[in-house]
């Protein structure tokens, strides 16, 4: 344990205080100038004896402005229409080769995931320094660290599937295949989050910071999939449909055994649902998979579903179970897709 850690469960914490102007959302709201900023920020936070020193930059939310953002309690349906948190930043970890990603709508808060560790840290809101002994302190940076496990993740192809998709009748016309041009594309998604993970893994009531908490893991999903260097191809994800299942419908069984709560999902989402991908976040304890996905099914309705089993501060399962659909064996109007990126993620802390 390091000094000024503390250890919970598999969790450390680490409070980090500091001067730096940088860690200051308000600041970073008066030098925002428009979405389209390419103004870059560098930050550094010190824990555990490291010192992690990020470039960040404004970017531009995945949900799309006319998303439908609803939420299901009671086998009701009722529809948000609160305004969209526009507040984010992404870039990277360059003193550890990784990824982060952070919200300023309150305090700055967000996401870094390294070789070996996945991090969440947030800055103190200041009436909880006023009301303590770092009240002197101008910020105060609450930093949890995991290291990285091995991760789980299983795919279910349509040869080997033992929970086979029930045909339902659905609108053929809503349902449209795609040209995708020989160097951009977008995939359109539906995500939901369902009660266990409304109750053990994003506690917020808020909708404005329900949403903010999903964006900032989304914005991360986004940046694994820009990676045209890589990939060869400029992929944009784009959610235009965000529900949260505040009681779980009886359509829906939560499960241990992932393959459940997928197949249901797919089953009542063909009726009328024009997406390409639609994605279940589920907060079962001790699930048997991280995550789960149909593989090389990306143009059957029937099929088009993934669920993942990590939390609001990870990311790396949601990308993993995307990828099985978009990218492994995937023959798709010519397309391909290199492996080389997306798909280690399974053996990523080896």
């Amino acid at each position: 344990m390091e000094k000024k850690g503390y250890c919970v469960v598999d969790f450390q914490l680490y409070l980090d205080h500091s001067n730096n102007k940088s860690l200051d959302a308000s600041s970073i709201h008066l030098r925002r100038r428009s979405v389209d900023s390419t103004e870059s920020y560098d930050i550094k936070i010190s824990a555990f004896g490291e010192s992690y020193k990020m470039t960040l930059q404004h970017t531009k939310s995945v949900l799309h402005q006319s998303a439908k953002v609803s939420i299901i309690s009671d086998e009701k349906e009722m529809e948000w229409n609160g305004d969209h948190p526009d507040c984010f930043l992404i870039g990277n970890v360059r003193s550890h080769d990784g990824t982060v990603s952070a919200s300023f709508c309150e305090e700055l808060r967000g996401m870094m995931s390294t070789r070996h560790h996945e991090l969440h840290f947030e800055v103190l809101p200041h009436h909880i320094r006023k009301r303590s002994s770092l009240r002197k302190v101008k910020h105060t940076t609450l930093i949890a660290r995991k290291r990285r496990e091995d991760l789980i993740f299983s795919d279910l192809s349509q040869k080997n599937d033992y929970t086979p998709i029930r045909k339902t009748e659905y609108n053929h016309k809503r349902i449209h295949k795609r040209s995708v041009p020989s160097t951009d594309f977008t995939i359109e998604l539906a995500v939901y989050c369902d009660a266990d993970f409304l109750s053990y893994k994003l506690l917020a009531t808020d909708m404005t910071r329900r949403i903010e908490i999903m964006l900032c893991k989304y914005n991360a999903v986004q940046f694994e999939w820009s990676r045209a260097d890589v990939l060869n191809y400029n992929v944009t994800l784009s959610i235009k449909r965000m529900t949260f299942l505040d009681k779980n419908p009886s359509w829906y069984h939560a499960s241990t055994t992932l393959s459940v709560p997928l197949n249901t999902t797919c089953t009542e989402t063909q009726a009328g649902l024009a997406y390409d991908h639609i994605h279940v976040h589920t907060g079962i304890p001790n699930p048997e998979l991280g995550g789960l996905a149909y593989q090389s099914l990306v143009c059957n309705a029937r099929y088009r579903c993934g669920v993942s089993a990590d939390g609001i501060t990870t990311y790396v399962t949601t990308v993993h179970e995307i990828g099985h659909r978009y990218v492994m064996f995937m023959h798709f109007d010519k397309l391909r897709f290199d492996l080389q990126y997306l798909m280690f993620l399974s053996n990523s802390s080896e």
